[in-house]
């Protein structure tokens, strides 16, 4: 996969968001699917660099456009994963 196959992607993706989601689900939901793909994005990033393979690159970039999207997801006044209000 190059580069510009994961940015078209990631264009779906917030089109994706913006159309269908938003209608569909709270935004709590959303912000917690995209937190997941992030981790789930960096553990195979780190796989990926542990092992040497090529192509891992796209990864990262797919990790940190999951946390830009959870971000415009996070509420005021939502509780963090250790309990503490944001």
């Amino acid at each position: 996969m190059d580069l510009k196959f994961a940015l078209i992607a990631g264009l779906v993706v917030v089109v994706f968001t913006f159309y269908y989601l938003e209608k569909e689900i709270s935004k709590t939901e959303i912000f917690w699917l995209y937190s997941g793909l992030a981790i789930l994005m960096g553990f195979i990033s780190l796989y990926n660099v542990t092992y040497s393979r090529q192509g891992f690159e796209y990864y990262i970039l797919m990790g940190v456009f999951f946390v830009f999207m959870a971000s415009l997801y996070l509420e005021e006044g939502e509780t963090n994963a250790a309990g503490r209000a944001t």
